[in-house]
C-alpha cells in the first residue's frame, strides 16, 4: 500500500492479532499462519505466532522481564540426564515451516514480488528467528 492510499492516521493491529492468534492456538492457527509466513506486512507476526504455540506445547516458561543470575545447581543432574537419554534430533515442524518460507523467499524469480520486497520479508521472517534465540 502506498503513503498516497494510506492515510497519515493510520494505526497498526498486528500485536493485537498476533495475540488473538497465539490463544486461540491449535492446527487450524498453524496452517493460517504457515500461509503468512511470506506475507510482507505480517509475516514477522506470523513467525511469532508459531513460536509462541510451539512453546506453549513445549512448556517453555515464559521469559522474565527481570533477569536473574544464572544457577547452576542443576548441571550435574541434566548432564545426567542428556547422558542417559541424548536428546531426539527430530526437526521441530513449526520451524521447518519458517525455515521453508526463508528459502522460497531467499530464492530468485519468486513471482509478482519485487526484490525488495522479497529481502524484506526474509528479514521480517529470520528477525523472528532471531527472537526466538534471544530467549
Amino acid at each position: 500500500m502506498s503513503i498516497e492510499e494510506r492515510s497519515d492516521a493510520a494505526h497498526c493491529w498486528a500485536r493485537q492479532y498476533r495475540e488473538a492468534f497465539a490463544a486461540i492456538g491449535g492446527d487450524v492457527v498453524v496452517e493460517i499462519m504457515r500461509t503468512y509466513l511470506e506475507d510482507e506486512l505480517f509475516g514477522f507476526d506470523a513467525g511469532l505466532v508459531l513460536k509462541e504455540i510451539w512453546e506453549r506445547l513445549q512448556n517453555v516458561p515464559a521469559a522474565s522481564p527481570f533477569k536473574v543470575w544464572p544457577d547452576f545447581a542443576t548441571v550435574s543432574a541434566r548432564r545426567q540426564e542428556r547422558r542417559v537419554e541424548p536428546a531426539p534430533n527430530a526437526a521441530v515442524p513449526v520451524a521447518a515451516m519458517i525455515f521453508a518460507a526463508i528459502e522460497r523467499l531467499a530464492t530468485a524469480g519468486g513471482g509478482e514480488r519485487t526484490s525488495g520486497s522479497q529481502s524484506r520479508s526474509a528479514v521480517t521472517v529470520s528477525v523472528c528467528l532471531t527472537e526466538t534465540k534471544a530467549r
